[in-house]
């Protein structure tokens, strides 16, 4: 099943004085393009969306079924206007969001605390039920050991983030061939890779790389266009990150013009 980003959303919002002046500009159409952003703003990191590079909005644009142009001119309205985003010129958020995810992770952590308090109780428990197990058979003793060992891998598989590592692509890689299935034989890769690296903001740093690459875009003799399965083969993954597709720059001027 697909990862549900979870977030609250109160059930009057309509009647919010910001929200109402930004109705009466762009109607409910604007009630809506507003939800889906916030909701495209759930799914990244730290609940902030990069405006700095020039393909920025397209991304969004297309989520909203409307052109970039009108989809940065309504970003902009609700930052400045409506006052609905805030932004510092290279992201921006919403800071209702940033509170509710707050107060969602200060629940997440006490939950999680709990639940490992509980985890090292029951840990002790079954220590000390396998001592007793192994006097009086240690066989008996080798089938629990062998039992925890699958329950921590079966543990640390659901851990693997297959729909975090799509969305990043997505997101980032607006200009390579888009995805719409995690297939098998993707999440053996996604699995793969992430047992060495255990770190989104490396497949993050991959895949905007990939992206403002012309060689892996199409501009090459063949105009070929990489994938997410070609990025995460391992020898690929590899040279993406250690610069190998980097756009050449070369010297005009005393100054480094890149060449596309």
């Amino acid at each position: 099943m697909k990862d549900a980003y979870y977030f609250s959303h109160d059930s009057n919002a309509r009647h919010d004085p910001k929200i109402l002046s930004m109705i009466s500009v762009y109607g409910m159409a604007g009630y809506g393009w507003y939800w889906v952003i916030i909701e495209i703003l759930r799914e990244q990191e730290d609940y902030k969306f990069s405006i700095i590079k020039e393909h920025s909005y397209n991304a969004i644009a297309m989520q909203l079924y409307i052109d970039c142009n009108a989809a940065k001119k309504f970003i902009d309205d609700c930052i400045n206007e409506f006052e609905l985003f805030v932004s510092d010129g290279q992201c921006f958020w919403s800071e209702s969001l940033l509170e509710r995810m707050q107060i969602l992770a200060d629940k997440r952590r006490k939950l999680s605390e709990n639940a490992a308090k509980r985890w090292k109780k029951q840990a002790q428990k079954d220590d000390s039920n396998a001592i007793a197990m192994q006097k009086q058979c240690k066989s008996n003793a080798s089938k629990v050991k062998e039992s925890k060992v699958n329950n921590i891998k079966e543990y640390k598989e659901k851990e693997i983030p297959y729909n975090k590592i799509k969305d990043l692509y997505l997101t980032n890689c607006t200009l390579l061939p888009e995805i719409k299935d995690l297939t098998d034989k993707r999440k053996i890769s996604i699995k793969a890779r992430w047992k060495k690296y255990y770190d989104l903001s490396i497949f993050e740093n991959l895949f905007k790389k990939a992206n403002s690459s012309a060689f892996l875009t199409g501009d090459n003799d063949k105009n070929w266009t990489a994938n997410f399965d070609w990025l995460l083969n391992e020898n690929n993954m590899i040279k993406v990150l250690e610069g190998n597709y980097d756009n050449k720059r070369k010297m005009i001027g005393g100054k480094k013009i890149e060449k596309l």
